[in-house]
């Protein structure tokens, strides 16, 4: 997952037979009666065989977007406006910007050891979930 690139990619090389379908909150019945009367409209879906994904016009905002491409990796971007319309994110190019995100996060973050191994474990998840 890459913060700035609002991307998230996977290497599906050696998975046999996948496929993706966007599946938008609108498209389930109990979402769309709760929101379509405070004026929101189904998003405007595009589904090919290797991308697609969503715009969204939210009422009195900028319009929301997710895209993905699939092929031997699944990439999936989101945006505002258009932005995340299209993925256009390598797996390589997000492997490289989470990589030294975590590296930058655990070398500024604090560093806590306690005898515990429990306690020092619940610090340690707690960073991560931070």
């Amino acid at each position: 997952m890459g913060k700035k690139s609002r991307a998230f990619a996977m290497d599906l090389s050696s998975v046999v037979g996948y496929s993706v379908e966007t599946v938008h909150c609108m498209d389930h019945a109990v979402v769309r009666e709760a929101l379509a009367p405070v004026g929101f409209k189904p998003a405007k879906k595009r589904d090919g065989q290797n991308e697609g994904g969503f715009t969204w016009e939210i009422p009195g905002d900028e319009s929301v977007s997710l895209g993905w491409t699939a092929g031997k990796t699944l990439t999936v971007a989101t945006g505002r406006g258009e932005t995340g319309a299209k993925c256009r994110a390598s797996f390589e190019a997000v492997k490289a910007e989470s990589l030294s995100q975590w590296r930058k996060f655990w070398n500024e973050g604090a560093r806590v050891k306690v005898p515990d191994p429990v306690i020092q474990r619940i610090f340690d998840y707690g960073m991560y979930r931070f």
